[in-house]
């Protein structure tokens, strides 16, 4: 699930660098320099005759520029994208608020709590699907998770 990683070759600030976003799978792209493809996109480099080095406030924001694609992309991959709206045998409905960082087996989502509440739950991606939103507003609904709805993500 979580295919993309930051790549950086050279040193911080260097005449001599690249920072690519790759994917785990892309062995070539991982041993080389250049290779830029669908499976390896350049955020920058320093090729070329001039080969000036980065000052180090460009530097680093070159890297969050790189963190930041690859959590997207990762993301967009993910089964359940941030936003997605979803079943869990334990937790019923709810959507997913984040992926990131909870591993391969994990998402947390938003579901409908007592009283008609929101609880924010770790859950399980084994026993959970991907539903559509008319299946969530109908379950929601029979349930009375009436703030779940309205907190939801609008189709």
């Amino acid at each position: 699930m979580r295919d993309w990683f930051v790549q950086v070759k050279g040193e911080r600030c260097s005449e001599e660098f690249e920072i690519t976003v790759c994917r785990k799978s892309n062995a070539h792209g991982q041993r080389s320099w250049g290779w830029i493809d669908e499976n390896k996109l350049l955020i920058s480099h320093n090729g070329g005759p001039c080969q000036d080095a980065l000052i180090p406030a460009v530097w680093d924001r070159m890297i969050k520029l790189a963190e930041e694609v690859c959590a997207e992309l990762n993301n967009a991959e993910h089964p359940f994208p941030i936003g997605s709206f979803v079943r869990n045998k334990k937790r019923g409905v709810g959507y997913v608020v984040y992926n990131k960082g909870y591993g391969e087996g994990r998402i947390l989502g938003c579901f409908g709590g007592g009283c008609g509440g929101v609880k924010s739950h770790s859950a399980s991606v084994e026993h959970t699907t991907r539903i559509s939103y008319a299946e969530f507003l109908a379950c929601a609904r029979r349930k009375g998770h009436t703030q779940l709805i309205s907190q939801a993500p609008k189709q």
